[in-house]
């Protein structure tokens, strides 16, 4: 095995080796576990051999931002601990090419949006320095937006080069989906039944992986459907088929139990865009499609009337619904305060916690439920017209998935993997999240991949 190390991988290891021990020497001055740290070595070494084992865990872990680590008094979700090893690992063997190898490699670095994504930033930047707290501003847009684009756009799009890589990372999309979706079955088995009943989220040995909140699990089982669809039409054996068909059906089943407004919306809008670009407009499939839908919903009208009593008679659907119309009130007023530059990034939850309505109807301030709602109020308009802006220019730049003559489905279920969760958080919490912008990278991948095979 060693003789198909190559001199230069050889040098690279010996060199990743020193540096982390040096690195591990520091991590014992300032306590921080040795045991822990072993295992940060050998990942390290691992993903700067093979860059794409990373990028497969990162795909399956995305959804783990309730699995925290503490370092000097940060907190850091595990996948994003995660992806810092793996952005780390890339960046050595880019260097390491670089010195003892390719020196051209660097010329292969994509920069995808960069143009648009620098105008985003620069907003936040801008409201930064006239935010009442310029230092956490500052940190909350680094900490956010910087780790944003760096570990979860950049980063994928350079190591997502072949239809091989594409596809283990939809298998990994696959995987996750499933673990989510089995978690939140068993849920159905803690709960008191006498009481609301829906799929959520459990803890794992107190831990809970996927966050404490239904809709975290709803928005990232709609990628990880539309992900393993995609694969579906890449997959030759029929067994495999049946497999990921009825895994589909099982994620789109725990994504309906949540009872997750959003989600419903989510699904509604990516089966509308279905219908339209992915069906093939003849007399036998309208057919089909009439049946189809008539059976669909049919079989829904009790959760339709489960849905309908949570949000009128029961609280907990009442609730939430006046919770984010106040969440929306503390927003337009920040802006018509600061209507240009807004608050200052990161400052939202400071103006709830201040909301002398909020906190004694509601208890503990909550980030804002909308990423329209926290920009207008962080940002301001500036905030608001650039983050439009990126949001066009990537939507538009993933439209040629919606086009393609070949292979159409398959193209169609990865625009809706990402269209969905990306839909989803005009309503939700994750729009700075791995979760979210991850699966923008692995569509554009798909084109650019499919793109250049076609051109060959």
């Amino acid at each position: 095995m060693f003789e198909k190390i190559t001199n230069n991988k050889r040098k690279f290891i010996l060199l990743s080796t020193i540096a982390l021990f040096i690195y591990s020497l520091f991590a014992i001055y300032y306590n921080i576990q040795f045991l822990f740290v072993l295992p940060i070595i050998a990942l390290i070494v691992v993903f700067s051999l093979k860059i794409e084992f990373g990028i497969y865990l990162m795909a399956f872990s995305l959804p783990m931002i309730g699995w925290n680590f503490y370092f000097f008094n940060l907190e850091i979700p595990f996948i994003d601990l995660l992806s810092l090893f793996v952005f780390t690992s890339f960046i050595s063997s880019l260097l390491f090419k670089m010195v003892f190898g390719n020196k051209n490699v660097s010329k292969k670095i994509k920069w995808p949006w960069i143009f648009s994504f620098t105008l985003f930033f620069a907003s936040f930047m801008l409201s930064s320095f006239f935010s009442k707290d310029q230092f956490f501003s500052l940190w909350y847009t680094i900490r956010w937006i910087f780790v944003l684009y760096t570990f979860y756009i950049f980063l994928p799009v350079q190591i997502i080069n072949k239809k091989e890589v594409l596809k283990n990372i939809l298998i990994a999309f696959l995987l996750s989906g499933l673990l989510m979706s089995f978690l939140a079955i068993l849920s159905l088995f803690i709960q008191d039944w006498s009481f609301f009943v829906r799929m959520k989220p459990i803890s794992i040995f107190g831990i809970y992986l996927f966050g404490d909140n239904q809709n975290l699990i709803a928005e990232s089982l709609l990628p990880s459907l539309f992900f393993s669809l995609a694969l579906r039409e890449k997959i030759n054996n029929i067994l495999f088929k049946k497999v990921i068909n009825i895994s589909a059906i099982l994620m789109l089943v725990v994504a309906v139990g949540t009872f997750s407004r959003a989600a419903w919306l989510s699904l509604f809008l990516t089966s509308l865009i279905f219908l339209i670009f992915g069906i093939k407009k003849n007399v036998q499939n309208k057919k089909r499609i009439v049946v189809g839908l008539s059976v669909v919903i049919i079989l829904m009208i009790p959760v339709f009337v489960y849905m309908y009593q949570m949000q009128t008679a029961y609280r907990i659907g009442v609730s939430s619904t006046e919770n984010r119309l106040l969440l929306t009130e503390i927003s337009w007023q920040a802006f018509k305060e600061n209507p240009v530059l807004g608050k200052g990034p990161g400052q939202y939850i400071n103006l709830v916690a201040d909301n002398v309505r909020f906190r004694a109807k509601y208890g503990d301030p909550i980030d804002s439920h909308g990423v329209l709602q926290k920009i207008l109020a962080e940002n301001g308009l500036l905030g608001v017209i650039a983050f439009i802006f990126f949001s066009v220019v990537v939507l538009f730049s993933l439209l040629p998935a919606l086009k393609r003559n070949k292979e159409k489905k398959y193209f169609l279920f990865l625009f809706l993997a990402f269209f969905s969760i990306y839909f989803f958080q005009i309503f939700n919490t994750s729009y700075f999240k791995a979760k979210t912008w991850f699966p923008a990278a692995v569509v554009l991948s798909a084109i650019t991949i499919y793109k250049e095979d076609n051109e060959e």
